[in-house]
């Protein structure tokens, strides 16, 4: 019958701590599994942009992207599903707007200035 002595914690404790005060000084822990350029490369072949496809609107033949609505009548595969109107009358009152607050603006800079 053999007894298991343990074995004294000399050099895998000192280097446990060793690399744990590495660590704390650095500040940051170290890569371990690195990618080479090679992976990173291939990885990153897939972030390029890709072309859009145009086509042309059947009802306004005006150019619109595919599978999408037409920006300048609102049709899809010819139905009405934008209300280009009411989008151009919204951007219209909201210009006005941005020109009156304007004006008051250089109104009270120029009775300011008097």
């Amino acid at each position: 019958m053999t007894s298991k002595t343990p074995k004294p914690a000399g050099r895998g404790l000192f280097i446990l701590v060793f690399s744990f005060s590495l660590l704390y000084t650095l500040g940051y822990m170290v890569v371990r599994m690195r990618h080479t350029r090679g992976h990173t490369r291939n990885r990153r072949s897939h972030h390029a942009l890709k072309i859009v496809k145009r086509g042309l609107c059947p009802d306004c033949n005006s150019p619109k992207e595919s599978h999408k609505a037409c920006l300048n009548c609102g049709k899809y595969k010819g139905r009405q599903v934008l209300n280009v109107l009411a989008k151009v009358e919204k951007k219209e009152k909201k210009e006005k707007k941005k020109r009156i607050e304007q004006g008051k603006k250089e109104k009270d800079n120029t009775e300011k200035d008097s």
